[in-house]
């Protein structure tokens, strides 16, 4: 407690030492950039991972659903004079058409979100940047 200008005010750390400081300001913002591209390494990692596991996923569940409609009959009873309509293989089939459409226009959405949110975080880290630039700019 005797030593209390080596401890600025808000318990830091930081030096007294103008050099020593612009040398610690130095350290940290490399530390925060490094932290950050880490970050969006492992988000961008996360998602491509994710796609990766539906991407296998998703076949797998098309052919669990082929397995099931093989088990169905081709034709449903009717009562005499009533029309039929689809056979139940049919509406898997059907069904099967539309889920393949539906995983197409979700993976492009799932792309486009990806996109975004890599330029998004890179437009923040250069806000991020520019204000910190003109922080110093200014306190120089």
């Amino acid at each position: 407690m005797s030593d209390t200008k080596k401890m600025p005010m808000w318990g830091w750390g930081w030096s007294s030492d103008k050099d020593e400081r612009k040398e610690q300001w130095e350290d940290f913002k490399s530390n925060m950039e490094s932290f950050w591209d880490q970050m969006q390494e492992m988000q961008r990692t996360y998602m491509e991972a994710r796609k990766e596991q539906w991407e296998k996923v998703f076949p797998a569940f098309l052919e669990m659903q082929d397995s099931f409609a093989a088990f169905l009959p081709d034709e449903l009873p009717t009562l005499p004079g009533m029309p039929s309509f689809m056979s139940p293989k049919e509406c898997m089939d059907k069904l099967k058409e539309f889920e393949e459409m539906a995983n197409e226009h979700a993976m492009e959405q799932a792309d486009s979100v990806i996109n975004y949110r890599t330029q998004a975080a890179e437009k923040t880290k250069e806000i991020v940047s520019d204000a910190v630039k003109n922080v110093e700019d200014n306190l120089k």
